[in-house]
């Protein structure tokens, strides 16, 4: 609703919408409750239903509520082994989680957080029979080897919005690897079109 009201103030019209992870499942709600503002939605490395579908591993499960470090140096060595985990076979440039981890964590540090978001998406709804009545172009994209939204999420968003396109990436687990960077923009865009 927050989202909806500031393309209303800012008269954007219909847009693109694009979440991903928990924001996928933002996106679904937006694309499902404001049809006339959304233009096509795009779900990355989601689920319309994370108590059923796309559910994390259960390693990844006990990743995600082992609680965090408050030492910089462990909680960065934290950062890099987690995103090791989740991030496929691609890799992870160890530097760049290093640098996103610290700007995240001076810009607000709420190790609670992590467990709020958890809640709130274990809580939410089944997406699925408000996704069946959604029109706009959809593309939903999501990695084979992604453990803490597991493939079955992705399968089943695209299995809910008639029509949707769904394109996955071997290999690729809960990141955007750089050699993927542009196949995965270039469906962003070329969904973008089919509604112009």
């Amino acid at each position: 609703a927050d989202g909806a009201a500031l393309v209303r103030a800012l008269e954007l019209g219909p847009v693109h919408v694009v979440g991903v992870s928990m924001g996928g499942m933002i996106a679904q709600q937006f694309a499902i409750d404001f049809p006339e503002l959304t233009r096509t939605l795009t779900s990355v490395m989601s689920t319309p239903a994370p108590m059923d579908v796309g559910t994390p591993t259960p390693e990844c499960q006990a990743m995600l509520l082992t609680p965090r470090s408050d030492d910089l140096a462990t909680f960065l060595e934290e950062e890099v082994r987690n995103w090791t985990f989740t991030g496929g076979t691609y890799g992870v440039d160890e530097d760049w989680v290093r640098a996103q981890a610290i700007e995240a964590r001076e810009r607000a540090h709420h190790p609670d957080g992590v467990y709020r978001h958890l809640l709130a998406a274990m809580g939410s709804p089944d997406r699925r029979p408000g996704l069946a009545s959604v029109t706009s172009p959809t593309l939903v994209l999501h990695g084979t080897a992604d453990p803490l939204m597991t493939p079955s999420g992705g399968d089943a968003t695209a299995a809910a919005v008639p029509g949707a396109r769904l394109v996955t990436y071997e290999g690729m687990g809960h990141s955007f690897p750089r050699p993927l960077w542009g196949a995965i923009i270039g469906e962003i865009v070329a969904i973008s079109t089919l509604s112009d």
